[in-house]
Parts: structure tokens; C-alpha cells; sequence
């Protein structure tokens, strides 16, 4: 558990589960760049980051109503991400064009 300011965790999730967009984005200031390093570890890229870390703060907004307050918030918030990233590897996987093979010509 932790206070942002006078604010206890499960007070900004009982908010954000309210609809209370304000509370999401104080509760979300405090993991987000963690999110992002660790969405970043994995692709090596920017936009790919950026746009996983968009898809984790969607899903977690979507979700926070079927959020099992027993758990950490942090480990959930660290599935989803690992969940993003999973499923953009498999679209990657199957999404690339496949580049031509050129036969080898004897010289």
C-alpha cells in the first residue's frame, strides 16, 4: 500500500473503479514509467513502447472493476504488461511481410 498525499492506494482504486478518470491518473503516475521500462526492455523501440504502453493503460482502466484488491495492484499492472507484450510479439510474428529468398546463381 501507499499514499499519495493524503490518498491511500486502495482509496484511488475504489475511485478509479467509481469512473473517477483523475484518481486513474494519479494512481497510474506512480507506475507508469516502471510500466514503460519494462514494456521498453523488450522492444528496444520507441514506438512500439509507446504504443504497448497505450494498450496497458486502456486494458487497466477497462479492467480495474474485475481487479482482485487481495492482490497487489503492482503485480496486476506487470501482467497486463507482460500480456501486451506477449500478444504484440505473436502479431509481429505473423504480421511481418516475408521477405523474397533470392536463389544463390553459381558464378
Amino acid at each position: 500500500m501507499f499514499v499519495r498525499g493524503n490518498i491511500s492506494e486502495e482509496d484511488l482504486i475504489s475511485r478509479c473503479r467509481s469512473g473517477d478518470s483523475s484518481a486513474y491518473s494519479i494512481l497510474m503516475k506512480g507506475y507508469k514509467d516502471r510500466l514503460y521500462g519494462y514494456l521498453f526492455r523488450y522492444s528496444y523501440n520507441k514506438f512500439i513502447s509507446d504504443d504497448m504502453m497505450q494498450e496497458v493503460l486502456i486494458k487497466t482502466w477497462k479492467g480495474l472493476k474485475r481487479y482482485d484488491e487481495k492482490k497487489r495492484i503492482a503485480s496486476w499492472l506487470f501482467t497486463i504488461a507482460h500480456n501486451v507484450d506477449v500478444d504484440k510479439s505473436r502479431r509481429k510474428n505473423y504480421s511481418e511481410p516475408v521477405e523474397e529468398i533470392e536463389s544463390f546463381q553459381d558464378a
